[in-house]
């Protein structure tokens, strides 16, 4: 069962507005209410959403695990239903670590989030909850990552590459996901195929803001992201000659992303060490799109071009990418709502792939 309803602005009682995500179906379009969390306030056993004009408590009890979507180093991520309203949702569970940067990391996680609330290419956050050592963060329910989406689509028995207008969709969504952060003053650090979601309404959302950076006069310090998505000047600091993560080193991850969804492999496969894989990034050619591919226009071409030039002073912005011609019209509705229809499609036909082959793995 997927989520519903619609992205429509509502205003709060705060007089702020707020966007409105997709609740599960079988409820009415709701009017999520997330409660503030601050680092010098304590979680607890519930929060609110507002469902229907009313505030709904969810405690942690009422919360029933349907199934487990994933496992990463920081935790699990369920997928759960409140058996109140019968509402989908899913849960990251973090157990809470002695470790004082790994629990800031996942405070980190949760104001980040609060702050991207009004972005409609960022998963929805709905609260934060506490209990007996574990960290709950609950979220808006997607249907699929994008690497799982390419991996399916490429398999032999598929062969389903990711079609041209869906790769643009991708493009425009994370661009403007990741603009929003900046204007923010917030940068991912972590730009890769698993940390981008969809669902079967054919929409691309960012997740996964635990190592995201707060700006001060455009760096961010500390913590970095996938060593395979890593920008040269974050592997060799001497390149820009500074300390700090920038804006633009997302920028090289996004394009590093884009070339993997779009030729159905990581371009940087042949690694026998570590040292090997730093480099190639280095000083190896740099990825780019398949020559024979009919579905790569030179427009295509150019704008991933734009986003893997080794030289970060050299790199476009997020700005700049968004008025490429490559994605010229996207922020017309009508453009949207097309690309969304053909996504969705696309999105439905590689989920009833996995669901058929994991129906086989069953009966076999």
């Amino acid at each position: 069962m997927a989520d519903c309803g619609d992205d429509k602005r509502d205003a709060s009682s705060a007089g702020k507005t707020r966007r409105r995500p997709k609740i599960p179906l079988p409820v009415e379009q709701p009017q999520p209410l997330p409660i503030p969390i601050a680092n010098d306030q304590p979680l607890t056993e519930k929060t609110t959403i507002r469902l229907s004009g009313e505030d709904v408590e969810v405690h942690v009890n009422d919360l029933e695990v349907i199934d487990k979507l994933g496992q990463g180093q920081y935790g699990v991520v369920e997928k759960v239903r409140h058996k109140n309203t019968n509402c989908l949702f899913a849960l990251k569970r973090v157990r809470h670590s002695f470790d004082t940067k790994e629990n800031e990391r996942h405070i980190r996680e949760i104001n980040v989030q609060q702050r991207t609330t009004n972005c409609p290419y960022a998963v929805f956050f709905y609260g934060a909850l506490f209990r007996e050592g574990d960290l709950m963060i609950l979220m808006e329910l997607m249907d699929l990552s994008l690497d799982r989406m390419y991996k399916t689509a490429h398999l032999a028995d598929v062969n389903k590459p990711i079609p041209g207008n869906v790769l643009k969709h991708v493009a425009y969504s994370v661009l403007s996901a990741l603009d929003y952060m900046y204007q923010i003053k917030i940068i991912h650090r972590d730009v890769k195929p698993s940390n981008i979601l969809t669902n079967r309404r054919g929409q691309f959302k960012m997740c996964d803001f635990g190592i995201a950076g707060q700006l001060v006069n455009s760096f961010a310090r500390s913590e970095i992201g996938s060593q395979q998505y890593l920008a040269p000047e974050r592997i060799d600091v001497k390149r820009d000659g500074s300390r700090g993560y920038t804006s633009v080193s997302d920028v090289w991850s996004f394009g590093i992303t884009m070339v993997e969804l779009a030729n159905g492999k990581y371009p940087y496969e042949h690694w026998k060490t570590p040292f090997q894989q730093i480099n190639d990034i280095l000083n190896g050619p740099t990825p780019k799109l398949r020559d024979d591919d009919p579905r790569f226009d030179p427009e295509l071409r150019d704008f991933v071009g734009k986003c893997l030039v080794k030289n970060p002073s050299e790199r476009w912005r997020f700005n700049q990418l968004l008025k490429h011609s490559f994605l010229s019209g996207c922020d017309r509705p009508e453009t949207l709502e097309s690309m969304q229809e053909e996504t969705a499609v696309f999105v439905k036909l590689i989920l009833d792939v996995m669901e058929a082959k994991k129906a086989q793995q069953y009966s076999g």
